[in-house]
């Protein structure tokens, strides 16, 4: 298993295909690097890059880890689990303005915001699926 990089939306597609538009799966694990850190001196820098780790478990399509790179937004709802059962029926992802969008709604969309949706938008992606 290699990693495959997303650079268009035929990879996309690929990807939705291979995992089943993300049907019946849950984010089982999530990790966020945001690029700031303090240095020796103590001033506060931000050389490092953006980064979110985030592996996916599917009863269809087996177990997927994606790595999303050069964060621009991100919104992460995680649900009340005494009032929502926390899996995505669907996800939406495509390319727009060299920009990759990841939301884990079908009904996501740029210019509504929803926050209780989660959503990633960023540079690069690349995944693997186990």
């Amino acid at each position: 298993m290699d990693w495959k990089n997303v650079t268009s939306q035929n990879d996309i597609d690929e990807i939705m295909k291979k995992f089943y538009n993300f049907h019946d799966s849950c984010v089982i694990e999530f990790f966020c690097k945001t690029g700031m850190y303090v240095d020796e001196r103590k001033y506060m820098r931000q050389d490092e890059e953006s980064e979110i780790k985030m592996i996916l478990k599917s009863q269809l399509g087996g177990t997927i880890e994606i790595h999303f790179e050069r964060i621009k937004q991100m919104n992460i709802h995680i649900y009340d689990k005494s009032k929502y059962f926390n899996n995505i029926d669907g996800a939406k992802m495509y390319m727009n303005n060299n920009l990759i969008f990841w939301a884990d709604s079908m009904e996501w969309n740029e210019t509504n915001i929803d926050n209780e949706i989660t959503y990633i938008i960023c540079e690069k992606i690349k995944y693997i699926i186990y």
